[in-house]
């Protein structure tokens, strides 16, 4: 009853019900008919409804499981001995990953964080518990799209008012400066892409840096911390680039060799132009020196 003993098998792992049965009858079917599995054996059509595709996976006892996978998924085929068909989704093409889901061919990302696509050139509104996909030129007001040649003033879509005048999709007041569809006060400054910044801060990409701290490219470090990647490092390490990035260095681990700079791993201190155990910070020398991008360790050259 070896048939049997594969459907004891089969049964206790992770199948679904429809599957599982399947497999129990083809074992039963295998011990009323000897030989009933000796010739290879024919799967039974199952008529998937289109946009849907039949997935198709031989099992450990000669029989086929079969589903049917949507036309976002792919077939997998479990290995035996649990051997069964599932459907997965499909890796997202480049350029379509939208936080955690995939954008049809003809949208793009608006929103990451709300995982919201769009078609393309639009821009995802968001407001008053709703989102919205808003054409080029039309103001973004509460989660609704304005009407060509409206803006979105005081949470309403209108014509700017007297005394006010329209900045992309907003209506600026007498005092304000238009700021690449933004009102910047008289007490701010317009910096890069559309934000304000107070007119005593630093514009640093699409961040503001106060007098106490440093610019980053686009974040800020306060002082005296110094700009390390995408990250800050603080008074006594250094910055210095390794192979998944940027990470501060204590001073003591710096060993500057062939003009790159390299940290010795946690447990050794520099010494010179090697490292060497904290247990023993004379370690020897290597003679000849290292060749440029190498470093001494305990007598022998390592390249970095």
């Amino acid at each position: 009853m070896s048939g049997l003993d594969d459907v004891a098998r089969s049964v206790a792992g992770e199948m679904p019900r429809r599957r599982a049965l399947r497999v129990i009858a083809g074992a039963v079917a295998a011990a009323v008919v000897p030989g009933w599995l000796a010739a290879p054996a024919r799967a039974r059509r199952v008529t998937c409804i289109t946009p849907q595709k039949l997935c198709r996976c031989p099992s450990i006892n000669g029989l086929f499981y079969e589903i049917c996978c949507s036309a976002d998924d792919e077939c997998v085929c479990k290995a035996p001995p649990d051997g069964y068909a599932m459907c997965a989704a499909k890796p997202c093409p480049a350029g379509r990953t939208c936080g955690s889901i995939c954008c049809e061919p003809n949208e793009t990302c608006a929103d990451p964080d709300l995982e919201y696509c769009c078609p393309p050139r639009h821009t995802a509104c968001r407001g008053g518990g709703t989102v919205s996909c808003c054409a080029p030129g039309r103001a973004c007001c509460a989660g609704k799209c304005c009407p060509v040649g409206k803006a979105c003033h005081r949470g309403t879509c209108q014509r700017c008012p007297q005394g006010t005048r329209k900045c992309g999709g907003r209506c600026c007041t007498k005092g304000q400066t238009c700021c690449n569809g933004r009102c910047c006060t008289a007490k701010q400054k317009c910096c890069f892409a559309d934000h304000c910044c107070a007119k005593t801060a630093t514009c640093c990409g699409e961040t503001c840096c106060t007098a106490k701290q440093t610019c980053c490219d686009d974040h800020c470090c306060t002082k005296p911390k110094t700009c390390c990647g995408e990250g800050c490092c603080a008074p006594g390490t250094t910055c210095v680039e390794t192979a998944g990035g940027f990470a501060c260095c204590p001073d003591a681990r710096l060993v500057v060799a062939g003009g790159a700079r390299v940290c010795c791993p946690p447990g050794d201190v520099a010494a010179g132009d090697r490292c060497c155990p904290a247990a023993n910070p004379n370690c020897g020398v290597c003679d000849p020196p290292c060749p440029p991008a190498h470093v001494c360790r305990d007598g022998f050259c390592l390249q970095i």
